[in-house]
């Protein structure tokens, strides 16, 4: 160390400074774009869908049914409770293509296919509704309200509660392997930094002997 120039000195310890700095700077541009991708992944698979999920529950277990329920009781006319129901159909059509689109993990896409069966299989049955609502037939609507329609909507509310717990756990899940990232890259950052002064500091007493 003692035969180097001062210039040569001072050139080394620039240069290792130099590539810390670098290094530094690229493990701290790479934990934010792991970050800000983790929320992107987390906004668009995770709130999104249980957004989406939150609203085919609604149109099946409010709408379709409270719309039933008052056309039944004479607090809407059938031909508006028909009208509800199709909107309901429309919505929850939109929701599950858009739902089914995202990506998806083997337990999240066991629920959502069981999922979709049920929401496929209530077809025939909502129709048989709107055409009893449809012929104006209080005592057949009040028979398929008690008898069938339960049966065909409380198993599709059951299995979105579930789906959207498992989104939960997902969510609980991704954001842990988030912390365990910013700890482990603050850990690699920090060490990087102790090796920055440790070789600035040994620079430094080497060219003072």
């Amino acid at each position: 160390m003692n035969s180097l120039k001062v210039g040569t000195r001072v050139l080394l310890l620039s240069a290792v400074l130099i590539i810390f700095m670098v290094l530094l700077a690229g493990l701290g541009l790479k934990s934010m774009r792991d970050s800000v991708a983790s929320l992107e992944s987390l906004y668009a698979n995770r709130v999104v869908a249980v957004r989406d999920l939150k609203v085919v529950a609604d149109m099946f277990a409010v709408n379709i049914v409270n719309a039933s329920y008052k056309a039944n009781s004479s607090l809407l006319t059938t031909a508006v409770a028909v009208t509800r129901i199709e909107e309901a159909e429309r919505l929850i059509d939109q929701r599950m293509r858009a739902y089914l689109s995202i990506s998806k993990g083997a337990r999240e896409t066991l629920l959502a296919e069981e999922i979709r069966t049920l929401v496929d299989d209530a077809t025939q049955p909502i129709a048989e509704l709107k055409a009893l609502l449809g012929k104006n037939d209080y005592f057949g609507l009040n028979q398929y309200m008690v008898k069938t329609l339960p049966a065909v909507i409380d198993p599709i509310s059951l299995k979105i509660s579930d789906l959207i717990e498992l989104q939960l756990d997902i969510a609980r899940e991704e954001f842990e392997l988030a912390q365990a990232r910013y700890v482990s890259d603050l850990r690699l950052m920090v060490g990087l930094g102790g090796l920055a002064i440790v070789a600035g500091v040994g620079f430094s007493l080497g060219h003072l002997e």
